[in-house]
């Protein structure tokens, strides 16, 4: 964060994204003014000081979400009281495989320990058209490497058969002085396997 974070729920300063304020040309210490929708339904106007910027991975992010205190966001916007009404939970990416079981065991125990009736939905349910976005690019990352492993075994197989049928005298010779058809195979992966080690790291 360049500037400062918010320094409670009162604070009516600014948090803003880097790439939103790149494109809004604004900076640290300037103001911006914000509309928005007040509790009567009506438009609110209220200049905000810009008191911190965020840096965060991806762009849309940063353009998505501004941030402000609390109370004086609902003083602003002259609500009764400042209650929250939505908990982002975001998990870690090692962690996001069990976004399921998590998001039931969350809707267990806020079910337990508080008497508000929650709605819990993960972010495949709010954006679905993102969660299938991001299935058929992995189906697609799989197939892609379906292809190139066997374009890779494709072009391996044809330079092993190749070296095979150019020496075939050699390997002969190599039997008729004693060594046994395994020993011969061997020599063949072992340089099969050369070949691909080279062919990876390069």
């Amino acid at each position: 964060i360049e500037g400062r974070g918010l320094e409670g729920l009162e604070d009516g300063g600014l948090l803003l994204g880097a790439a939103l304020a790149e494109e809004l040309e604004t900076e640290l210490g300037k103001r911006v003014v914000l509309m928005m929708q007040g509790a009567t339904g009506g438009t609110v106007e209220r200049g905000y000081r810009i008191v911190g910027i965020y840096d965060v991975p991806g762009e849309a992010l940063e353009k998505a979400f501004l941030f402000t205190g609390r109370v004086a966001l609902a003083r602003t916007l002259a609500l009764r009281d400042a209650a929250v009404t939505e908990v982002s939970v975001r998990l870690e990416p090692e962690r996001a495989e069990a976004l399921d079981v998590i998001a039931m065991r969350i809707d267990a125990l806020a079910s337990a320990e508080l008497d508000a009736q929650l709605v819990l939905r993960t972010w495949r349910q709010l954006i679905p058209q993102a969660a299938a976005m991001v299935e058929i690019s992995d189906t697609s990352i799989w197939v892609w490497y379906l292809i190139l492993m066997s374009a890779l075994g494709f072009g391996l197989v044809n330079t092993l058969l190749t070296s095979v049928m150019e020496r075939v005298r050699e390997l002969g010779l190599l039997q008729a002085i004693g060594m046994r058809p395994s020993g011969v195979l061997w020599q063949v992966l072992l340089e099969s396997w050369l070949i691909l080690t080279v062919g990876l790291l390069t």
